[in-house]
Formats: C-alpha cells, structure tokens, sequence
C-alpha cells in the first residue's frame, strides 16, 4: 500500500519545482533575447553599410 500512495505525492513536488525553475529561467530568457536582437541589429547595420560600398564602387 505505501508504493501505490507514494506515486501520488511525487508529481505535485515535481510540479512546484517545475513552476520554480520556469519563474528563475524567464529573466535568463529575456536577457538572451535583448543580446540577439542587438547582435541582429549589429548585423544588419553592417550589411547596410556593405551594401553602401558595394554599390558605390564600380
């Protein structure tokens, strides 16, 4: 009998860890997403500027 009651504890532990590490990862996530719009902005400043001197040299 204790193995059958057992079984029903361990999924709601593994959901209030789950909730934890989910509201810790958000900010994480959020920083990554900053990071690569900037590095695409990068990027795409500096093909404009490739295109600028591909088409201004003959």
């Amino acid at each position: 009998m204790g193995l059958t009651f057992k079984p029903k504890g361990r999924p709601k532990g593994n959901k209030t860890m789950n909730k934890t590490t989910n509201n810790k990862a958000q900010p994480i996530k959020a920083d990554k997403d900053k990071s690569r719009d900037e590095l695409l902005n990068e990027l795409l400043e500096f093909k404009v500027e490739r295109d600028i001197l591909k088409s201004s040299s003959p």
